[in-house]
């Protein structure tokens, strides 16, 4: 994975207060992996985030870092087929 994705990951873990460990990132190909997994470790945040403040946050963060549509986004997008992530 190239830059962008390394500042997309870096912008994901200070929105939502977590680090991704560099054998996690490898995993994480499309949109919607990265987005169960964050769902899945702030659970234990007090408050939780809700799945849908997840999405809206790392929609934001991914089309800003890339410059493209937000609405280009999808949970089926992999980072660097479909985003151009390089």
């Amino acid at each position: 994975m190239g830059l962008d994705y390394i500042e997309i990951l870096i912008g994901y873990e200070e929105e939502f207060g977590i680090q991704i460990p560099n054998a996690i990132a490898s995993k994480l190909e499309t949109v919607g992996l990265a987005h169960e997994y964050i769902v899945q470790v702030t659970r234990s945040k007090n408050p939780p985030p809700t799945p849908e403040f997840v999405w809206d946050k790392m929609v934001q963060i991914t089309a800003e870092q890339l410059r493209i549509k937000p609405s280009t986004i999808t949970k089926d997008s992999y980072y660097v087929k479909d985003l151009g992530c390089g």
